[in-house]
C-alpha cells in the first residue's frame, strides 16, 4: 500500500513540472514579438490638413463631436458614417447656436483631413515612415433641412 502511494505522488509530481515547463514555454513564444510586429509609433513632422466636403444626416452631437450618415443601404440595413471633431472655430451657419444641432436634421460639413507622418519602430529595429489620416475636424457646418423621420439606427 505504502508502495502505490509513493508512485502516484511521484506521478503527480512528474505531471506538475511537465505543466509547468508547458506554461512556461508557452509564454516564452508568445511574449517574443514578431519581427514585422510594431512596438512604437512616434508623430514626425507637422499635420497636413486637406480641405474636403461632405453632407449626411445627423446621428450623434455634442459640443465637441458630430457624426453623420453619409451613405444608407436600406436592402442590407446598414450605413456609413463619419464623424468630425469640433473645435472652438467651428462656425454653424443655421441655428444661434451649434448645440441647437440635432439627430436627423441635413448638414454639409466643410473639413479638413488631418494627415500625420508616423515612424514606425518594428522589433527587429527597422524603422518604416507612413503618413496615415490623423483626424477629421469639422470647420464650417451648414443647415441643408431639418430632420424628417427617425434613422435607421434608432429604431
Amino acid at each position: 500500500m505504502l508502495c502505490n502511494n509513493i508512485f502516484i505522488k511521484s506521478g503527480l509530481k512528474i505531471i506538475l513540472c511537465f505543466l509547468v515547463v508547458t506554461v512556461m514555454a508557452a509564454g516564452t513564444l508568445y511574449a517574443t514579438p514578431k519581427a514585422d510586429k510594431v512596438v512604437a509609433r512616434k508623430k514626425i513632422g507637422v499635420e497636413k490638413p486637406v480641405k474636403k466636403s461632405i453632407s449626411g444626416k445627423i446621428s450623434y452631437v455634442d459640443n465637441k463631436y458630430v457624426s453623420i450618415v453619409v451613405n444608407r443601404n436600406n436592402e442590407t440595413k446598414t450605413e456609413d458614417e463619419m464623424g468630425f471633431w469640433i473645435d472652438g472655430e467651428v462656425q454653424a451657419n443655421f441655428r444661434k447656436k451649434l448645440s441647437e444641432m440635432k439627430r436627423g436634421d441635413r448638414i454639409q460639413i466643410e473639413y479638413d483631413e488631418v494627415f500625420q507622418d508616423y515612424e514606425e519602430v518594428k522589433a527587429n529595429g527597422a524603422v518604416e515612415r507612413k503618413t496615415k489620416i490623423d483626424k477629421l475636424r469639422a470647420k464650417n457646418i451648414k443647415f441643408l433641412a431639418p430632420a424628417k423621420s427617425s434613422l435607421s439606427s434608432d429604431k
